[in-house]
């Protein structure tokens, strides 16, 4: 077995004196070995439109996108990270909660895709000093382990989000995306008493050159060659968000705080948003009577909206769901929201509530969603709210 290995690399760090230093170490080692399983899994695959099919010596049939039971996709990179992440946490963090989106039912009776699922772990894991001694190591013996940890988070009816503090995790957002050789993000949040208080998120798509770029067009089709080494984007709550790139081979960059009036730029010149679902008519109409391009940064991970907007790639977001009683994921959100908080963005449901983190795995008490600076929020609502009319 090959010994794990500790290289010294630049670290997150933050201007002020953060509780959760130990925590935002923690969720970068991670993260780093994440995005190292993500490539790999996208280079195992060939994609032909829609589908993606691994290529392995073993079998040529093997799905990589296999179907949950609400019809979405989950692949083994999904799981694969998830288990990673959730040892880590669950070693280095006992007492916390944890909360996240997959659960072990594709596992439980496919031994075979089990053991790819925990050797791909393995693979990388191992040449991670921190992830491999915290836990990591127990995949290499028990193919098991992946079925044990992925239950403690993956269960609806889990108590995760019950612990006064507790991390949400996203293993992959945007996996269809992700199965096309488009963009995903890999989101890891810290909550605590219903308030975000750390985000970390690997971007292993995102041209860190051009996530510096303000108003620089971002979509899902936007992929850097396969050299680069993608980009890493953190906060703490109340010390600013930062990118640095995800190999750490520059220091980290605290990002600006965005302009607090519309005269210093063009004022709500471009939306972050999808155009797969939602009630596109009328985010249309918002776009148009604000003067916006809509859409300019299209992007289907809801995780890699809340980038665009923190980097100042687009200047807002609306999301208004085509089914009034359908509610956000925690894990789409969690972290990422904070990450443009803490450049001055402020987030609302479509109704003018502050997003409630507190509710559980679904945020039931919130519709939908509008997002700009403090200074442009009102004028962004206001005109939600008579488009939508008498919609609630």
């Amino acid at each position: 077995m090959t010994e794990p290995t500790t290289k010294n690399l630049v670290k997150p760090v933050t201007d002020g004196e953060s509780p959760w230093t130990k925590e935002l170490q923690a969720a970068f080692e991670a993260l780093r070995v994440a995005a190292e399983i993500s490539r790999t899994v996208q280079k195992m695959t060939e994609f032909n439109g829609k589908d993606a099919i691994a290529k392995t010596q073993d079998s040529d049939s093997l799905a990589i996108k296999m179907l949950k039971s609400d019809a979405t996709p989950v692949t083994i990179a999904d799981l694969a990270i998830q288990a990673m992440l959730l040892t880590v946490l669950n070693v280095t963090f006992p007492t916390y909660g944890l909360v996240a989106e997959e659960s072990a039912d594709q596992l439980r009776n496919d031994p075979e895709l089990r053991a790819i699922v925990n050797s791909l772990i393995v693979d990388h894991a191992r040449d991670n000093t921190y992830a491999w001694e915290n836990g990591c190591f127990a995949f290499s013996t028990n193919d098991t382990h992946v079925i044990k940890i992925l239950d403690l988070a993956g269960d609806p009816n889990g108590d995760g989000t019950t612990k006064p503090t507790f991390w949400v995790m996203d293993p992959i957002d945007g996996t269809a995306s992700f199965v096309k050789g488009q963009q995903y993000a890999i989101n890891l949040a810290l909550i605590s008493d219903g308030v975000e208080q750390l985000s970390a998120i690997a971007c292993p798509l995102v041209d860190f050159n051009l996530a510096k770029t303000p108003l620089s067009k971002f979509t899902d089709a936007t992929v850097p060659p396969a050299s680069h080494p993608g980009t890493f984007l953190y906060a703490a709550l109340g010390e600013g968000s930062y990118i640095m790139p995800l190999d750490a081979s520059q220091s980290p960059i605290r990002l600006p705080n965005i302009p607090p009036n519309a005269v210093s730029r063009p004022y709500l010149s471009t939306t972050a948003t999808a155009v797969t679902s939602g009630k596109q008519d009328l985010h249309q109409q918002i776009a148009t009577s604000l003067g916006a391009t809509h859409p300019y940064c299209d992007l289907l991970a809801w995780v890699l909206r809340w980038v665009s907007l923190a980097l100042q790639h687009a200047t807002y977001t609306v999301w208004i769901y085509k089914n009034p009683n359908r509610h956000a994921k925690i894990w789409d959100h969690a972290g990422a929201m904070l990450l443009f908080r803490e450049v001055g963005g402020k987030i609302t449901d479509v109704n003018g509530r502050e997003m409630d983190l507190s509710t559980g795995r679904t945020m039931s008490g919130n519709r939908g969603f509008v997002a700009a600076s403090e200074g442009e929020h009102a004028a962004v609502l206001a005109e939600v709210r008579r488009v939508m009319g008498g919609e609630q």
